[in-house]
């Protein structure tokens, strides 16, 4: 590391947080995000916190080296920090700091909300008339033609999920997160997403909120259960599918008021907030939305430095060249498939997911926050009536009934879903239309309800091309991803995890560049079946 960066010829930004967890390193140049890294991706441990990271400056160089960028065009060290600011100063680890300082790094210190500002201060740079939803911790606005709009009363609405959160036993957690959390995955209960409506309600530009309406609502939900609802370590299994059902109806309802706020808005990134993924339609420029500490990194990268060239993602995890992928493969002794011509690995491909088998895909860099956009995930067919059982109960050991991710190209979302389908990269719960169920029969729950993600062509170009082959080929549109995870939850950052991942769960085949390992020896000598 130098001593010294060249201060006046640096636009670089490196901003550092998630102490205590999503640990997570962005870099940034004028207004625009080169490369984001999270701290699990370089250590292996789902969700870890770099106070818990042997050396925090590891995951700053890997972070710097996916930007393509060295220490000598850092300008500064933005450290943003996840613990609340005392007497105005922001609470930093003193060794981080005093490591940086002593390199000659030019240091700042910000808050979760100083990174919101900063994303508020990169929307005032937008031309006019283009929509903007953001909503942050405790703080929310659009822009639109008239300029920034402040929406009076989200604060209300960020102190009410607060009181859920602790009310449901997650008050030492971020209470957005903590709500998200608990909804994962859960389908809101008609009894309680109705009960949310007269506690919150939008007007224009504002968001009214019944205190006392929210105070009835917890104890009516209380009074239904025999256990305090506040005990979350309970086993008690109608107090935790309540819970949830609580959590999800209340992010449903914030999702429906923030939609009749900002109306057709573009939501972007700032603080652990960043936000809610399906508020909105549309985003800004493929910037992608983390609700935790990784969405304060990115607001912080992108809003240090005066805007000068947009935001534009270049990718923001790690990448692996063929050779890094060769390495991994004949260090564990494997016998493979190079497959050179592109048509045709994706006809085997293809073949394999219309016969029911479970692929794993691992290409370009590593996804970066919760929302799959094909980089590293496990690929099942959505129209094969057993994917839900496999995916479900074979790889990930859960409910047949839980919900699944399945992903589209976006015409094909647009065609199917018309304007409910939400843009590239976003998450959306959706009821599949009557015409399309036979293409989600081995998707969609009993309510014939799927998680809709639409593939981003320049966040996984491969798997994006993927979609439409199969698509061409079989005529079914749609994939059910899932994570390309250990059984930790740990994704599959690197060549030799995805190998790992694949030799101790259910997976038929494993897909790295153009790279093909199977695991049946027959597929690997004679071909792929002829679906």
């Amino acid at each position: 590391m130098p001593t010294r960066p060249r201060a006046g010829d640096c636009v670089i930004t490196l901003a550092l947080g998630g102490w205590h967890s999503h640990g997570a390193a962005a870099v940034g140049s004028r207004g625009r995000l080169l490369a984001a890294l999270d701290a699990g991706s370089v250590v292996g441990v789902r969700e870890i916190g770099l106070l818990a990271v042997p050396d925090p400056w590891v995951v700053a160089a890997r972070c710097l080296a996916a930007a393509g960028a060295s220490w000598d065009e850092v300008a500064q060290v933005c450290l943003v920090t996840d613990t609340p600011a005392v007497g105005g100063v922001a609470q930093v680890p003193a060794d981080v700091e005093a490591y940086a300082r002593g390199r000659g790094l030019v240091v700042g210190t910000a808050t979760t909300m100083d990174a919101d500002r900063a994303t508020r201060a990169f929307a005032e740079t937008l031309e006019p008339g283009q929509p903007v939803l953001y909503a942050g911790i405790a703080d929310a606005w659009l822009a639109s033609d008239g300029g920034l709009v402040h929406i009076t009363g989200y604060g209300d609405l960020a102190a009410a999920a607060a009181r859920l959160s602790a009310a449901l036993g997650q008050g030492r957690r971020e209470p957005w997160h903590a709500l998200q959390s608990l909804a994962e995955g859960r389908q809101p209960e008609a009894r309680w997403d109705g009960a949310m409506r007269p506690v919150m309600a939008a007007g224009p530009a504002a968001v009214d909120v019944a205190r006392e309406a929210l105070e009835r609502l917890i104890a009516d939900a209380s009074a239904t259960v025999s256990v305090a609802l506040d005990s979350a370590d309970s086993p008690h299994v109608g107090a935790q599918m309540l819970r949830a059902a609580l959590a999800s109806a209340f992010l449903v309802r914030v999702r429906e008021i923030l939609n009749d706020v900002g109306g057709d808005g573009r939501a972007i990134v700032g603080g652990r907030v960043g936000t809610l993924p399906a508020v909105s339609r549309h985003r800004l420029a493929d910037v992608l939305p983390c609700p935790d500490a990784r969405g304060a990194v990115i607001g912080a990268a992108i809003g240090a430095l005066a805007p000068g060239e947009g935001v534009r993602l270049q990718g923001i995890g790690e990448n692996f060249s063929e050779a890094d992928v060769k390495l991994a493969l004949e260090s564990s002794r494997l016998d493979y498939l190079y497959e050179p011509r592109p048509e045709r690995l994706m006809d085997r491909i293809s073949a394999l997911l219309a016969a029911g088998k479970l692929v794993a895909w691992f290409e370009g860099r590593a996804d970066f926050g919760d929302v799959p956009c094909g980089s590293r995930v496990v690929v099942a067919d959505a129209a094969e009536r057993y994917s839900r059982d496999n995916v479900n109960v074979y790889l990930r050991h859960r409910s047949v009934d839980s919900l699944l991710t399945v992903m589209l190209t976006a015409a094909t979302a647009t065609r199917i879903f018309g304007d409910r389908a939400p843009a590239p990269g976003q998450r959306a719960r959706l009821t599949v239309p009557p015409a399309h169920t036979a293409a989600f029969d081995g998707a969609a729950n009993k309510h014939g309800i799927i998680d809709l993600v639409v593939a981003c062509d320049s966040g996984a170009p491969g798997f994006h091309q993927l979609l439409a082959h199969h698509e061409a080929r079989t005529g079914h549109p749609a994939l059910v991803v899932s994570r390309l995870a250990a059984a930790d939850g740990a994704v599959a950052a690197r060549p030799i995890d995805a190998l790992a991942v694949t030799y101790t769960t259910p997976l038929d085949a494993l897909v790295m560049g153009r790279f093909v390992v199977f695991k049946d020896y027959w597929l690997l000598r004679s071909g792929t079946p002829t679906a």
